[in-house]
C-alpha cells in the first residue's frame, strides 16, 4: 500500500484550506508521532485519527484526536468513554475501557472475513438478532460464527453493565 508521506502533509494543507485531518490505519504508531511533529506546528486544528481499535489509547497518549475504528460500530461508548477518562486522567477507567476494547477485538478471530464478523454483532447487539445478508465474497461465514459473536457481545455487555 502506497501512503502519503509524511512529509508532504504539510505541503497539502499549505495549498489546500479544505483538508481538515486524516485517518490512518497503519500498524507503525510512530507514523502517527510523525504526523504530528510534522503537522501541528503549522496547523492546531488540524485532526489525527488512528485506524485500529487497540490504537485508540496509544493514539490519545501521544497526541491524536480519537480513532474510527471497527468495534466502536458495535461498542461505541466503550469508545466514547475511554476518550473521555483520558481526558480527564482517570487511569483506573481508562485501563477498564482499554480492557473492553481489547475483549471486542476477539470478533476479528472468529471468522475469515470481520466485515462479515461486524455485521453479525452490529444485527445482534443493537437489531434484536435480525437475520443479516451477506454478498459475495463475504457470503461464506463459519458456521459457529453468530454464537461466538453472540458470547463476547454478551459478555462485553454483561461487564458494561457492572461498570
Amino acid at each position: 500500500m502506497t501512503r502519503i508521506p509524511v512529509n508532504i502533509i504539510p505541503e497539502l494543507l499549505e495549498r489546500h484550506d479544505n483538508l481538515k485531518g486524516i485517518k490512518e490505519t497503519v500498524s507503525d504508531i510512530g507514523r502517527y508521532r510523525k504526523l504530528i511533529e510534522n503537522v501541528r506546528p503549522k496547523n492546531t486544528e488540524f485532526v489525527i485519527l488512528t485506524g485500529f481499535d487497540d490504537h485508540l489509547l496509544p493514539g490519545m497518549m501521544i497526541g491524536t484526536n480519537g480513532s474510527i475504528n471497527s468495534t466502536a460500530v458495535v461498542f461505541p461508548e466503550i469508545s466514547v468513554k475511554l476518550k473521555k477518562a483520558m481526558e480527564q486522567q482517570h487511569f483506573e477507567a481508562v485501563n477498564h475501557y482499554q480492557n473492553l476494547i481489547a475483549e471486542a477485538m476477539q470478533l476479528y478471530d472468529i471468522n475469515h472475513s470481520f466485515f462479515s464478523t461486524i455485521k453479525e454483532a452490529v444485527s445482534y447487539r443493537w437489531f434484536n438478532g435480525e437475520r443479516v445478508y451477506h454478498k459475495k465474497p463475504f457470503h461464506l461465514i463459519n458456521a459457529n460464527t453468530r454464537s461466538e459473536v453472540e458470547r463476547i457481545v454478551d459478555n462485553i455487555n454483561r461487564k458494561w453493565k457492572e461498570d
